[in-house]
């Protein structure tokens, strides 16, 4: 009973950590060196300065 446990206990822990390590691992590839740049658009009140405002430069 107690060798059948220990078995069981190995298997489930074998079993978390293959999941940990699949889930590390990444099929895209690296970012590459010709990036563009994304332009965000944000819906927002600009009631509150500091924290909202508007940029006139963005149109």
């Amino acid at each position: 009973m107690k060798k059948t446990s220990q078995l069981l206990m190995a298997g489930i822990a074998l079993a978390g950590m293959t999941g940990m390590m699949a889930g590390c691992s990444s099929k895209e590839k690296a970012a590459s060196t010709t990036t563009k740049e994304k332009v965000i658009l944000v819906g927002t009140q600009n009631d509150y300065p500091p924290f909202a405002f508007a940029d006139e430069k963005i149109t």
